[in-house]
Parts: structure tokens; sequence; C-alpha cells
């Protein structure tokens, strides 16, 4: 009796093995939709996965990879306005999740369920990969295609001792960091067309010395001569100007030494007249510009400058014309859409209006420096310059008494 008990008990549990079996790729369907359903509807759960990820990657001091991928079909990823977006389609709709991952970086990169994320460091500098394309730090620069066809131009090289991004400092709520309109995104130049009837073109390459976020130089090359250029430096809380070697060039324009040699300035915080040079000191020179952080509609207070001029031959201090104290404040106007004379249209530009002299200065989040215009009393334009194009060259810069 006992041996017929066990055989019947062997044979439901084999009974039940193969109903198992069979019924397996019927309810196993069911079970992953029930799954990807719930994580659907909640794709916030997705993004702060990859965040946590990507400050891992921030915080290593070395270089690291980590691979993602996604627990579930139908997911996406986005890079707009420096965060990046996940998405799902459900339903036939497209939802995004609602905690975007704050990122530096900018494009578009296509993306499938697997999500690699590098940080790679060489040289000392720092740059940042998802699924094998750089998005920021030091990322190599990828010519664009030409308009046409024929041969893509040769790979860009960068001036020496330089780098082409910058991570932002966090200013708070209503303020930004001016000094990421400054600096560029790429290694570019841009085509600057004077409009009050000269038609005189410019090429306005900017590219900082370093790779500290918190005190740093860099340079505007404003022509193809390595000559012309205005140099500024940086530190958490200010923005300086240093050395303007265009100073009133041009035709029977250029400033002169006294001892007939064609000058630049610089400028130096405090006030100390016209005879000015004894006491420049290397160590004192940019005159502070504006704050690294301002709100629209913020004016900063008048600043004490002296401008000092300098010998373009010797690189010494002499006595110039224009000289001497110049009282200076900067007012952060506008941030937002843009369209110049040239036809060009720009939709994070920033406008800064400098007080002594009545000019304004335009800057693009991506591109840098892209207009200039100043007034008379009446506030009618009396000279005035924008952006026409890109191009994808480079000038660097170095006054010829630096390099005998």
């Amino acid at each position: 009796m006992k041996g017929q008990m066990a055989v019947t008990e062997i044979i439901t549990i084999i009974g039940m093995i193969v109903v198992l079996v069979v019924l397996i790729p019927v309810i196993l369907p069911f079970i992953t939709k029930i799954i990807e359903s719930f994580i659907s509807n909640y794709p916030e759960i997705i993004s702060k996965d990859l965040a946590s990820l990507i400050s891992t990657s921030v915080a290593s001091t070395e270089n690291i990879r980590i691979d993602y991928e996604f627990p579930s079909s139908g997911y996406s990823v986005r890079f707009s306005g420096r965060a990046i977006y996940v998405s799902r389609e459900y339903n036939g709709e497209i939802q995004q999740s609602s905690a975007p991952i704050l990122i530096y970086a900018k494009g578009s990169i296509p993306t499938n369920s697997r999500f690699i994320i590098e940080k790679r460091i060489k040289d000392g500098l720092v740059s940042y990969y998802v699924n094998s394309v750089c998005i920021s730090g030091n990322c190599p620069y990828v010519p664009p295609e030409p308009p046409g066809p024929g041969p893509s131009p040769p790979p860009i090289e960068k001036c020496p001792g330089s780098f082409f991004t910058l991570i932002p400092m966090d200013c708070g709520l209503g303020r930004i960091d001016l000094l990421e309109y400054y600096i560029p995104d790429f290694a570019i130049t841009n085509e600057i067309i004077h409009v009050d009837g000269s038609s005189n073109t410019e090429y306005f390459h900017t590219y900082l010395t370093n790779s500290d976020s918190d005190s740093g130089i860099f340079y505007t090359s404003k022509s193809r001569d390595p000559n012309y250029f205005e140099e500024f430096r940086f530190d958490k809380n200010y923005i300086y100007h240093m050395k303007d070697t265009t100073w009133a060039t041009g035709p029977n324009q250029d400033v002169k030494c006294d001892n007939g040699d064609d000058a630049y300035f610089t400028l130096i915080d405090g006030s100390y007249g016209e005879d000015n040079c004894d006491y420049y000191k290397p160590e004192i020179d940019g005159g502070k510009l504006h704050p690294r952080c301002m709100s629209v509609g913020e004016t900063t207070p008048t600043y004490e400058l002296t401008v000092v001029g300098f010998s373009k031959k010797s690189c010494q201090c002499c006595k110039t014309p224009y000289v001497g104290n110049l009282p200076e404040s900067i007012t952060f106007v506008s941030r937002g859409e843009v369209e110049f004379p040239t036809g060009w249209s720009g939709d994070d530009v920033v406008e800064l209006y400098k007080s002594s002299t009545r000019e304004t200065y335009y800057y693009d989040k991506e591109l840098g420096w892209v207009g200039f215009k100043d007034v008379d009393e009446g506030g009618n334009i009396i000279h005035s310059a924008y952006i026409k194009n890109t191009l994808p060259e480079v000038h660097c810069v170095a006054l010829q008494c630096d390099i005998v």
C-alpha cells in the first residue's frame, strides 16, 4: 500500500512539473509585462540610477568605465541643455523622466539598451565619454563635414598649452557663471563682420591655457595675425581684463609710446594716474571686469582701474596717450535670443554693457564672443560688429617681444 502511495506521489510531482514547463512560455510574458509596466511608469528610477553612475565617474580620480543596461526595452537617452533625459515609449506616447541628470555635456548621442560611461585622464586632463562619444572635458576636436563634395579638412591643432572646455561654477538660483559664455565649446573661429560701412572682417578665437576651473588665463585672438589679441584671467570671484594689443589699431590710429614704439595696454586695480609705470608689477596685472556670477539686470559697483601702456617692441611699460584712471562698471543687460544684421541668430546669448565707453558686448554660450556695438550719448550706434560665420580654424597668440 505504501509503495502504491509513493508511486502516486511521484507521478503527481512529475505531472506538476510537466504542467509548469508547458505554462512557463504562457505565464512569462505576463510577468515580464508587469515588471516592465512597473518600471516604465517610474522612469525617474532609471534616471536616478544613471545619475548615481555618473556621480561615481565624476568623483573618481582614475580612469573608470561603467556599463549600464536598461532593465527593459523602449528607453532612450537624449542630451539637451547640458542635461541627460531618460524617456520611453509607452502606449504610443513618448514620456520623459521627471528627473533629468545634470551633466556638462552637449550634443546628441545614439543609444540603445547599453549605456557606457567612461572617464579618461591623459596628461592630467580629464574627458568624459558616453557610448564612446566625448561629451565633456578635454574632447578631441572633430571638424565639421564640408558643405559639398570633397575631402574633410585636417584636424585642428590646439594652441600650445590650451584646452577647450570649462566646467562652470554653481552660482545659485537666478545667477549664472558668465565665464561659461566667454569660453567656446569648440576649437573654432568666429568670422566677425563690421557693419558700419567698412565691411572689415576679424577672426575671433578664444581658448583657455589651463584646466583649472577655479583660476586661469584665456585669450581671444582677433586676427589671423598672432600679435592682435586680448588677454583675461579669472578666479572664483572675478574675471579680469589684462592685455589688449588691438588698441586703436588701423591706418594712422595705432597708439604709440613716447619713443615711437607701437603700444598695447593692460589694466590694474586702483587709481595710479597717468605716470603709472613705477606702480606696475606683473603680479597685479589685470583689472576687475565683473564678477563671475551675476544675474540679469545686475550692475557691478564702480571699479577704480588704471590703464597702463606698454611697448609692443620691448614689452616694457612706457608713457602713452589715453593712460590713467578709468572708473568702470558693467551691467548684465539680458540673456536670451538675439539676431544680428549679419543674419546670424542665437538662442542663448548674454548682453553686457560697459558704462565708461557705452559699449555693449554679446557672448554666446557655445561660441563665445559674437558681437559688439558702441553708442553715442543719444543711444545712436556709432560702430558695430557681429558674427556671420564660424570657421574650422584656430589662431594662437604671441607678442613678438615675447618670443624673440
